[in-house]
């Protein structure tokens, strides 16, 4: 397995610039990242079921939690009150860590028949976690008992869209999944009632759901797809404000919103992260991008094989 590889931000891009960099010590491609909530711990996971806990001022590592299947961690999630380190891997588990004493609290199995675990997340209150999967559902776990809560099954009968992204909303009151393969629809979904409210459809579908995030005030949902197609949603109207193109045409890998939700961070799987005004998008709504480019990067084996082969959209 090749591994990761580091380079600095475009220093004429006048946006960003990287300050640091962190390698795996096996030499490993790191498959996913997280900071806990205080920003004082930066998890990332590797293809070989490593995860390492590091103080982002020094890099140095404080801990290493070994997935027990000694699989690939594909996924990574604090709780809100850093107690749990949620780790999904591609053998079908989520593991509850506690990151302070470095042990495994609970092993949550996915029901979809050892299905890889794509994306994981916690409810804002902490006591719900979410964790999609290959299956095309997105599993419910009380990760303080570890037990497990219920699922919420992509629509289709027979038809399998895996599930790639998965996010909550600020209040928690509802959660929004997407993934497929050329449908490019997300699901809104009431975690408590497991009952979907809102079905999101891009107007091209040509592609699969990659990422997902809600502005802070909640009013607005960011789906990034396959095509490098990011679309705004305006949640109270169910409708599409604006439509962002990625400027390389590559598939979104990552959305995230600022704090104060002025601005976008796109994340595309050329390696490159744009930054997005979203208060300076004109009514053609393409947006003012504001460009980092973090050169090559080493994409996860989960994520590269996204899209189906005859997808246009593939990522190589």
């Amino acid at each position: 397995m090749a591994s990761a590889t580091h380079s600095s931000l475009s220093r004429d891009s006048g946006c960003c610039r990287e300050t640091q960099a962190s390698t795996d010590p096996g030499g490993y491609s790191d498959y996913a990242v997280a900071f806990s909530p205080d920003g004082s711990i930066l998890a990332d996971g590797d293809c070989r079921g490593r995860t390492y806990l590091r103080k982002p001022a020094t890099r140095k590592i404080t801990a290493t939690l070994t997935d027990l299947g000694s699989n690939c961690v594909g996924a990574l999630a604090f709780s809100p009150d850093r107690r749990i380190l949620a780790a999904g891997d591609r053998n079908g588990g989520t593991y509850l860590w506690n990151p302070v004493k470095g042990k495994i609290t609970a092993t949550l199995r996915d029901p979809g028949l050892y299905q890889s675990v794509n994306d994981v997340a916690f409810s804002p209150d902490g006591s719900i976690l979410a964790a999609a999967d290959d299956s095309g559902s997105t599993y419910l776990w009380n990760p303080a008992a570890g037990t497990f809560i219920g699922t919420l099954h992509f629509p289709g009968g027979f038809i399998i869209n895996p599930v790639y992204a998965v996010a909550f909303s600020p209040d928690g009151k509802t959660l929004a999944d997407g993934g497929g393969t050329d449908s490019d629809v997300t699901y809104l979904w009431n975690p408590i009632t497991e009952k979907i409210t809102a079905t999101l459809r891009a107007p091209a579908a040509r592609s699969y759901v990659a990422a997902l995030a809600f502005s802070p005030d909640g009013k607005t949902l960011a789906v990034g797809d396959g095509n490098g197609s990011i679309y705004l949603w305006n949640l109270a109207v169910r409708k599409i404000t604006a439509t962002l193109y990625d400027p390389n045409t590559a598939g979104i890998g990552a959305v995230a919103f600022s704090p104060d939700g002025k601005t976008l961070a796109v994340g595309d799987l050329n390696g490159n992260t744009y930054l997005w005004n979203l208060n300076r998008l004109p009514l053609a709504a393409r947006g003012a991008a504001s460009r980092c480019a973090t050169g090559t990067r080493a994409w996860p084996a989960h994520r590269r094989r996204r899209p189906p082969r005859h997808s246009r959209s593939h990522p190589g």
